[in-house]
């Protein structure tokens, strides 16, 4: 009698890949200056939670804060 064939399966679950959240830039609401916000919704670090009067201002914020963390 042969030999039972010995099989290397290996199980893989389907797991979601981990969503990355981006900050971005918007104007805020009623206003006409720009805020930053993650893209997909979270609450933002207390060093972002700012107005910002250009998208420019905003966007150094936000890579300053980038470069702190």
């Amino acid at each position: 009698m042969p030999a039972p064939k010995k099989t290397t399966e290996t199980k893989t679950e389907n797991k979601p890949a981990p969503v990355k959240k981006e900050l971005k830039i918007r104007l805020a609401q009623n206003t006409c200056l720009f805020e930053a916000y993650y893209e997909g919704g979270g609450e933002l670090p207390k060093a972002l939670n700012s107005l910002y009067t250009t998208e420019a201002v905003a966007q150094r914020a936000i890579d300053a804060y980038k470069g702190n963390n």
